[in-house]
C-alpha cells in the first residue's frame, strides 16, 4: 500500500501541512505533537486522496509484523480527529474503513525546511514524551472509562463516585471479599469508574504530579522475555512467590469454595495447605521468613474481611486485623501490615498501618474528595523493600476524565506524591522489584482493552509494557532475585442466550466468540422483541442490537472516543438511553433507536445505570459522585435533574412495569447492601429485603409483584422474590457458569441472559527486566 515515492511530498489541507518524509504534522507552521503511528495513519488516508482505505489495509501498514486489536486503529482515528478539530476530515465507512474528505494540495518537501530544522528537535521530544508506539497515552490524551465499579474498581471491574466502566471492572475478576465491599465495588467500577478522594494526613496536601514523560526504560538486548503456564485447570488466582523463590502459593477456586495450594515451581508438585471453605481466601502472602501464609477471609459476625495467618504447610488460622476493604502488604521486617478501610458507608477510605498483633493501628493517608481516591477492588498497598514508603493505586480527574496512577506514601510522616508519568485508564495491582528500582503494574490503557503488565522505573516513572495480548493480567509477585515473576492470567468470556417460555430445554445461544464480553455490562429487550446489548467487540465497549434469534446484528455506537454501555429502550421504542464517557465524563445519553442523533441528558461527573419509566417520561439513574450516592431522575428530553426522596446510599434503580414502585440497591452500616423498594416518587422510606443481588442486577416480573435477581453468593443461580414476602424460589441454575446480566421480554414469557466463565491460570515470566 505504501508508496515510497511520496515520501518527499508535503500534503496541505486547510490550515495543516503534513511532511511525508519526516512524518510531522504542522498547524499554521506550529508542530502538532502526535505519536508516530497516529501520523502514519493520517499519511495513509491523505495519500489515497478521498478513496476508501480499508481497516485491513491500515492494520497491515501500521503493524505489519504484530497482531494487535482493531481498537488501536480506532484510537488512532480518534486522536487524529481530536488533533484536526473534529470529524470534518475523516469519514468512517461502517464495517469497512475510513476516507479522507479534505481538499489536499501538494508541494515539494523543501517548502518549509527551515522551519523544520529550527523546530525538529523540540517536536520529536514532544512526540516521545506524550506517547510511545504501544505505551499509554499522555495525560492530555488519556481517556477515562472508569467504572465508577471500585476503582471509582474505582474498579473499577471502583468511594462511592465515578471512575473509569463497565465497570468493567465489576465482574472482570471475582475477589472473595464481603458483600458490602463487593457491592461497593460494583458502584465504583460499573462498567469501570473511579471514585475521587482527597488524600491528606494531618492537613498535608498531596504534591502535584510531575508532568514530564520520558522514553520507556530500555530492555537488555540479549534477553527475550519468556512466558509459560504453571497451572492448567483455569481455577488458579492470587499467586505469591515464597521468600526463597522455590514455591508459589495461590488460591484455588472451585465452584463456590476456595482453598489454598502450594506449588513447587521447579518440579510442579502441588499440595493443599488450607482446606476448601465457603468463607474464601484472598491474596495469600508469605511472611518474610517464609514460615506463615497471610490471607483475607470472611468471618461470621464480621461485616467486612479479616486478615488472618496460618503456618505455611497448614494449621488453624489466627485472626490479625478486622474490617479490611482491600488487599494488604507486610512490611519487609515482618512486624507491620498495611491495608485500606472504608468509613462513613464507604464515602471515605484510609490507608492504615498496624502491628501484627492487631495493635498500634495508625492512619497514613485519607481519601475524601472527588479529586482523589484510593482503589480497593482487587487492589491494595505495596510496601517498598527499604520499608520507607507504601505505594497504592489511586485515581483522580484530569482534562479527559478519570484515570489511575501510583501514589507513594511515606511511612514516617504520611506525606504523599504521585509517581510521575505512570498513568492509565484503570490500574489494579502493583508489586515492587526487590531492589526498589521499579514496580510491575497490572493496568488497562483504555476502556475495553485488556489489563496488561507494565514495568515502571522508580523514581522516574518511565514505563515499558511487558505483555501485549488479549488476556487480562493481575496479582503480580516477584522472586527476591528478580528472576521470576508470576501473575494471574485471565480470560473472561460471556455470551447471550435466550430462554423461551417453556424452560431451559429450549434455550438458544445467540452470540459466540473466544474473547467477547457480550451483555456483561448491559442487556435489554426492546418493545418490538429485539435485544440490545453492550460488547467489547473491536476492543472498546459499544452498544449493539440484534433480533431475538441472533440474526441481523447491528452496531449502534462506534468511534465515539469513549465507552458506551448499559442500554435501555424507551417503552415506545423511539429512543435508547445508555451510559457513555465520550464527553470525558460518565454521563447518561440518549440516541434514536437506530443509533443516530445522540444527546447528552446529564452533565455531572459520574452517572450510571439508567432505567426508563414505563410512561417514557423519566430516566432514573445513579449519581455516583454524591456523598452518599443517590438516585436521581431527568426528563427523557433532558433538562434539570431531580433527586428521588428516600433513595440515599442507593444505586441501580429499576421501575416496576406498572410505574408505581422503584427497586434499587440500598446500603446501611448495620446490614451492608440489600435490595430495597420505595414508591417511584420516593414518597416513603424503603422496604428492605434480605438479599443482595450480584452487581445489583434486579428485574421486575411483568405483573409488578415479584423481583428476579442473581444470587450474590452463587452466581449461576437466578431467584424470584415475591414482593408480599415469603421465601425466594429458584428460577434457573447454570452450575459453574456465572450470570452477569439478564432481562425479561416485554410480555414476560422469555428470558435473555448473559452468562459465561472466568478462566484464570498462573503464568511464570522470566527475562522481563
Amino acid at each position: 500500500m505504501e508508496n515510497p515515492g511520496k515520501n518527499d511530498i508535503n500534503y496541505e489541507f486547510g490550515e495543516f501541512r503534513l511532511d511525508a518524509g519526516q512524518r510531522l504534522l504542522f498547524r499554521e507552521s506550529r508542530p502538532v505533537p502526535l505519536a508516530p503511528k497516529v501520523v502514519e495513519t493520517l499519511l495513509a488516508l491523505v495519500e489515497r486522496g478521498g478513496l476508501l482505505v480499508t481497516k485491513d489495509e491500515l492494520m497491515a501498514r501500521l503493524w505489519p509484523d504484530a497482531f494487535v486489536e482493531e481498537s488501536n486503529l480506532t484510537q488512532n482515528v480518534f486522536l487524529l480527529r481530536k488533533a484536526l478539530g473534529g470529524a470534518e476530515y475523516i469519514e468512517t465507512v461502517p464495517r469497512r474503513g475510513y476516507r479522507f474528505r479534505g481538499e489536499v494540495r501538494h508541494s515539494p518537501a523543501g517548502v518549509g525546511d527551515e522551519l523544520i530544522l529550527t523546530s525538529r528537535t523540540r517536536t520529536r521530544i514532544l512526540s516521545e514524551e506524550e506517547t510511545t508506539d504501544d505505551g499509554p497515552q499522555g495525560a492530555t490524551e488519556h481517556l477515562a472509562f472508569g467504572v465508577v465499579e471500585a476503582n471509582a474498581r474505582a474498579r473499577s471491574e471502583a468511594s462511592l463516585a465515578a471512575a473509569a466502566a463497565p465497570s468493567l471492572a465489576s465482574v472482570r475478576r471475582r475477589v472473595r471479599l464481603p458483600v458490602a465491599l463487593a457491592a461497593l465495588a460494583a458502584l465504583l467500577v460499573a462498567g469501570g469508574f473511579g471514585v475521587s478522594r482527597l488524600v491528606s494526613s494531618g492537613g498535608r496536601r498531596v504534591s502535584s504530579p510531575d508532568s514530564r514523560r520520558a522514553a520507556p526504560p530500555p530492555r537488555a538486548a540479549a534477553q527475550t522475555m519468556e512466558l509459560r503456564r504453571l497451572t492448567y485447570d483455569s481455577k488458579a488466582f492470587d499467586p505469591a512467590i515464597s521468600p526463597d523463590g522455590g514455591y508459589m502459593a495461590y488460591r484455588f477456586h472451585d465452584g463456590d469454595q476456595d482453598s489454598v495450594r502450594l506449588r513447587n515451581i521447579a518440579n510442579g508438585s502441588t499440595v493443599e495447605v488450607m482446606p476448601p471453605t465457603l468463607e474464601g481466601y484472598g491474596s495469600p502472602t508469605f511472611s518474610p521468613d517464609g514460615s506463615y501464609l497471610y490471607f483475607t477471609s470472611l468471618r461470621r459476625g464480621v461485616k467486612n474481611a479479616v486478615i488472618a495467618r496460618a503456618p505455611v504447610f497448614g494449621g488453624t488460622p489466627q485472626e490479625v486485623v478486622r474490617e479490611v476493604w482491600s488487599s494488604f502488604a507486610l512490611s519487609p521486617n515482618g512486624r507491620q501490615i498495611a491495608f485500606i478501610r472504608g468509613y462513613d458507608s464507604g464515602q471515605e477510605m484510609r490507608l492504615l498501618v498496624a502491628d501484627l498483633d492487631g495493635g498500634g493501628e495508625r492512619e497514613l493517608a485519607r481519601s475524601k474528595s472527588v479529586e482523589l481516591w484510593f482503589a480497593i477492588w482487587g487492589s491494595g498497598p505495596a510496601w517498598s523493600p527499604d520499608g520507607q514508603k507504601i505505594v497504592i493505586v489511586a485515581g483522580s480527574k484530569g482534562p479527559e476524565g478519570y484515570y489511575n496512577y501510583l501514589l507513594e506514601v511515606q511511612v514516617g510522616d504520611g506525606s504523599a506524591r504521585e509517581v510521575p508519568g505512570a498513568r492509565w485508564r484503570s490500574a489494579s495491582r502493583e508489586a515492587w522489584l526487590p531492589d526498589g528500582t521499579g514496580l510491575v503494574v497490572s493496568a488497562q490503557e483504555r476502556s475495553g482493552a485488556p489489563y496488561q503488565l507494565w514495568l515502571v522505573a522508580y523514581p522516574s516513572g518511565e514505563m515499558r509494557r511487558l505483555t501485549n495480548d488479549l488476556n487480562d493480567y493481575d496479582k503480580v509477585s516477584i522472586s527476591p532475585d528478580s528472576r521470576l515473576l508470576v501473575a494471574q492470567q485471565e480470560t473472561n468470556i460471556s455470551h447471550i442466550w435466550v430462554v423461551p417460555d417453556g424452560g431451559a430445554a429450549r434455550e438458544r445461544q445467540l452470540t459466540f466468540g473466544a474473547s467477547d464480553s457480550d451483555g456483561r455490562n448491559g442487556l435489554a429487550w426492546t418493545p418490538d422483541g429485539r435485544i440490545l446489548f453492550a460488547s467489547t467487540r473491536g476492543g472498546a465497549y459499544n452498544i449493539w442490537v440484534m433480533k431475538a434469534d441472533g440474526t441481523d446484528e447491528r452496531q449502534l455506537t462506534s468511534d465515539t472516543g469513549g465507552a458506551n454501555w448499559g442500554p435501555r429502550p424507551t417503552p415506545d421504542g423511539r429512543y435508547v438511553v445508555f451510559v457513555s464517557t465520550r464527553a470525558g465524563q460518565q454521563n447518561v445519553w440518549r440516541m434514536d433507536s437506530d443509533g443516530s442523533n445522540p444527546a447528552r441528558l446529564t452533565a455531572g461527573e459520574g452517572e450510571s445505570a439508567p432505567y426508563v419509566s414505563p410512561d417514557g417520561r423519566w430516566v432514573y439513574y445513579t449519581n455516583l459522585t454524591a456523598s452518599p450516592t443517590v438516585i436521581e431522575r431527568v426528563s427523557i428530553d433532558g433538562g434539570k435533574t431531580q433527586i428521588v426522596p428516600n433513595a440515599s446510599a442507593a444505586s441501580d434503580p429499576v421501575v416496576s412495569p406498572d410505574g408505581r414502585l422503584l427497586a434499587y440497591d440500598h446500603f446501611d452500616d448495620v446490614n451492608g447492601w440489600r435490595t430495597a423498594v420505595i414508591p417511584a416518587d420516593g414518597g416513603r422510606p424503603p422496604k428492605l429485603f434480605g438479599f443482595h443481588a450480584f452487581r445489583a442486577v434486579v428485574r421486575w416480573t411483568s405483573d409488578s409483584r415479584s423481583l428476579i435477581y442473581i444470587d450474590d453468593k452463587h452466581l449461576g443461580n437466578l431467584w424470584r422474590q415475591p414482593l408480599a414476602g415469603g421465601p425466594p424460589r429458584r428460577v434457573a441454575s447454570y452450575g459453574e457458569e456465572w450470570l452477569s446480566c439478564f432481562d425479561l421480554s416485554p410480555d414476560g414469557r422469555a428470558l435473555a441472559v448473559s452468562r459465561g466463565k472466568l478462566y484464570s491460570d498462573v503464568v511464570l515470566i522470566t527475562n522481563f527486566r
